[in-house]
This record gives C-alpha cells, sequence and structure tokens, in this order.
C-alpha cells in the first residue's frame, strides 16, 4: 500500500500529494475507494495533483506495476475557509497619533480566533 499523508487546504484549492519512498510502476490518484473509480491524476514518480476540493474529500492512491496493483490507501483531505488579514510589520507607539496601535485587521473571511506572536528584529518572541 503506497505511503501518504493527509492535507489540510484552503477550500477550493488542490493540494499535491506525495508517495513517500515510491517504487518504479504508475501511483493512481482515485476519487473512489476502487480501482474501478475515477482517476484524477496519475504518475510515475509519486507525486500526484488533486483539483480543486470544495469539501473535506478522501481521495484514494493506489500503485500498479504490470499485472499488480497494490491495495488502496485513502489521504484524508481536509478543508478550512480562508482568512483575508492585513497585518502591519511596524508600528512606533510614541503617542504622536500615526501608527501608535497594532492591530490585526480581517479583510475577508469569517474567524472566532487568532493566534499571534510577536519577533523582535533578531527573531525573538516577545509576546505571545
Amino acid at each position: 500500500m503506497p505511503q501518504v499523508a493527509g492535507a489540510y487546504i484552503a477550500r477550493n484549492t488542490s493540494t499535491v500529494i506525495t508517495v513517500t519512498d515510491p517504487l518504479a510502476g504508475e501511483y493512481l490518484l482515485l476519487d473512489g475507494p476502487s480501482f474501478g473509480a475515477a482517476i484524477l491524476d496519475s504518475s510515475a514518480s509519486g507525486v500526484l495533483q488533486t483539483p480543486n476540493i470544495p469539501q473535506d474529500e478522501t481521495p484514494y492512491v493506489g500503485f500498479v506495476r504490470g499485472d499488480c496493483s497494490s491495495p488502496l490507501a485513502p489521504v484524508n483531505i481536509k478543508v478550512f475557509d480562508s482568512v483575508r488579514i492585513s497585518i502591519p510589520n511596524a508600528f512606533t507607539p510614541n503617542g504622536d497619533g500615526n501608527n501608535d496601535r497594532w492591530r490585526a485587521v480581517i479583510l475577508e473571511g469569517l474567524t472566532k480566533k487568532i493566534q499571534i506572536s510577536v519577533f523582535d528584529r533578531w527573531g525573538a518572541m516577545i509576546i505571545r
């Protein structure tokens, strides 16, 4: 059975599925749990591209060499709604009324929670 990892991607985007330690032969990305399912992609290198994925899905990866085939490996793909955020990369809290406050502004999408870490110019985390 091919060894593959799941993915966590933004809704309506595609992802690359990479087989760990691929063998000589052909790898198939299928939209169902049997070799009779529709083939979404194929590759001799073990690198497979999904189509755009609108919701959580489980495609399958199979391996074929000659008349032999492997059991199918499920690939759990979870999707999330993307969020666009505007975050300034610097601010000057000196009381002059310009850039005194630092804040993240949600431009697109919905989110209930954001985790932010602030680092100084040398890479040391100063706020989490």
